[in-house]
């Protein structure tokens, strides 16, 4: 019985509807429980009707097979034949599947290949030569654009605060494509254009006795105008002064305790004062003060002083030493 109900089970879901149309079964398992036959057996429509059918074993009995009998066609199949059978045409539908999409890729490559080849050997050139050959009329050389935005500001390099020669040169750097002019205290004096690199220098100008503000203007096309950081330089040509007073020119030391002897002066603030090549300690006032060792016999202290601008003082005294 449980055989009988299989088989029309089978029947139907291989012809629900009769034998008026074919199908096609790719797989069927046929569950034969716990049935003890080793063979079923199932009339078949016509040879040109008969459907393709693949039969899985699935319990553990290598005997049991499934026949197709009819009048025009009988075929047995065991279910180890048609499983095999199967999994050879799903091999090679399998590689030849794998075929079809290694070529589909190889000729998306090439092609792949040869259009960026193109784009950027043929493309991209026409196009940029194409794009210059069009004239432009809204474009304007950027150097010519009046857009108010003042020049960058000048930069000087470092100036002496002090100097005893009326010729000075300045030198710095500017923005290019643009007028840069010298005031000095507030005086017009000199005109110059930088470099391409933003250079400039004025050089060999005047500059008054004492105190001069150097400042140096910028101006674009555009008529605006940039200043730089004023610079104060002072001209002064007078030597600085000097005053020993300790110890006399020409005096004689005749204690020998009193070899080493006291130095003392006064000369202008912010002097440089030496004595033989000896650097001697002055205050905010110009004072100075320092020691002398001296040798039996005659000793000559030589004084030197300079100032930030350069000049000079020079100044000998004679001590003897006769203990």
């Amino acid at each position: 019985m449980a055989t009988s109900r299989v088989i029309r089970n089978f029947r139907s879901f291989l012809f629900p509807n009769g034998f008026s149309r074919p199908q096609v079964v790719k797989s069927v398992e046929v569950k034969l429980g716990s049935t003890d036959s080793s063979e079923i057996v199932i009339p078949a429509p016509d040879k040109d009707r008969l459907p393709s059918l693949v039969v899985k074993q699935r319990y553990r009995k290598p005997r049991t097979t499934v026949r197709f009998c009819g009048e025009a066609h009988s075929k047995v199949h065991t279910s180890k034949e048609g499983y095999n059978n199967a999994m050879q045409n799903y091999s090679r539908l399998s590689k030849f599947q794998q075929r079809k999409v290694l070529m589909q890729s190889l000729v998306l490559l090439f092609f792949s290949i040869a259009f960026l080849v193109l784009f950027i050997f043929i493309i991209l050139p026409l196009t940029a030569r194409i794009v210059e050959l069009i004239p432009s009329k809204t474009s304007t050389p950027l150097t010519n654009v009046n857009n108010g935005i003042p020049p960058q500001t000048p930069v000087l390099l470092p100036i002496l605060s002090a100097t005893n020669s009326a010729q000075l040169s300045v030198s710095g750097y500017g923005e290019a494509e643009t007028t840069l002019t010298l005031y000095n205290n507030g005086t017009r004096v000199q005109e110059v254009k930088p470099t391409i690199d933003g250079k400039f220098s004025f050089t060999d100008f005047t500059i008054s006795d004492g105190e001069n503000e150097i400042i140096v203007s910028s101006r674009n096309s555009a008529k605006t105008e940039s200043l730089s950081t004023p610079h104060k330089i002072t001209l002064d040509t007078t030597p600085p002064t000097l005053t020993i007073q300790q110890p006399a020119d020409g005096s004689i030391v005749t204690i020998k305790r009193d070899q080493v002897i006291s130095i003392k002066g006064q000369t202008d603030p912010k002097t440089k004062v030496f004595l033989n090549d000896k650097f001697l300690f002055i205050d905010a006032l110009g004072n100075f003060t320092g020691t002398f060792q001296l040798t039996e016999g005659d000793n000559t202290l030589n004084f030197h002083l300079s100032d930030e601008a350069g000049n000079v003082t020079d100044k000998s005294i004679k001590v003897s030493f006769k203990p």
